[in-house]
């Protein structure tokens, strides 16, 4: 069966949804004054290509290697951002992506991680580099 690169790209159109997350007051020093932020999409779709293949490229795509989108955008130009990730939990269809940030910076990095997943965009190149890394990945498993 072959791959389809517009099924990554119909992620843009999934209305995200957020899970804030209480920081109890106890807590060490270091953590005080951070926000600790989830942002939520649900892949309709519910397929196995979408639970074992479209899911887990979708997440290295935007975090999970050097060249990933959010980690260029959060780490190298904007924020200096250490703390963020995407899971896709096979599951429930759910994409998660998790931030630590300065209770400042919170809203601006929620904003720029909308801002890419709605403006998302994936060419024939990177959907190659996709398939290459997940397969890679898919030899060990």
């Amino acid at each position: 069966r072959e791959l389809n690169i517009h099924k990554l790209q119909n992620i843009k159109y999934a209305s995200p949804f957020f899970i804030p997350h209480i920081v109890s007051q106890k807590v060490p020093p270091l953590i005080n004054g951070q926000s600790i932020n989830t942002i939520c999409y649900y892949f309709e779709s519910n397929d196995e290509y979408s639970k074992t293949i479209y899911g887990p490229m979708l997440q290295g795509y935007l975090t999970q290697y050097g060249h990933s989108i959010l980690f260029k955008k959060l780490r190298i130009e904007k924020f200096q951002l250490y703390h963020f990730e995407a899971h896709f939990d096979q599951e429930t269809n759910i994409l998660f992506i998790q931030y630590i940030v300065d209770e400042n910076w919170k809203i601006k990095v929620w904003n720029l991680i909308i801002s890419e997943v709605m403006d998302l965009n994936i060419n024939k190149e990177e959907f190659q580099t996709m398939k290459i890394f997940l397969s890679n990945e898919y030899r060990f498993k």
